[in-house]
């Protein structure tokens, strides 16, 4: 939940709630870096939803819910950062889980 609302968020707002909030503590450089971790995140869902609908198919038991969750935050990723390198495979990867929410609902 943390990284999520990480990827909402300004970073100097974020980075200035965790200086206040969260000074010297271990986890302080893991949530500043929590936009990155939950894109990284939802490339990896993305992905593995990739390999599975390339080998096994469409499956009822596979829910689309985290693959859709994937797919907003790699919008969101790539309107909040539309000249990052990989704003445009982001959108490209989640292809995949278009087509796979549309066939299912």
């Amino acid at each position: 939940m943390l990284h999520r609302a990480g990827l909402l968020l300004d970073p100097k707002f974020l980075r200035r709630q965790l200086e206040v909030h969260c000074p010297g503590s271990p986890w302080n450089h893991r949530l500043q870096a929590s936009e990155a971790i939950c894109v990284s995140s939802a490339r990896a869902i993305i992905k593995v939803l990739n390999d599975l609908l390339n080998s096994h198919g469409q499956s009822r038991l596979v829910t689309l819910t985290l693959p859709l969750l994937a797919t907003f935050v790699l919008a969101i990723q790539s309107l909040k950062h539309p000249s990052a390198w990989l704003a445009d495979s982001d959108l490209g990867a989640t292809s995949p889980s278009r087509h796979a929410t549309d066939r299912s609902y």
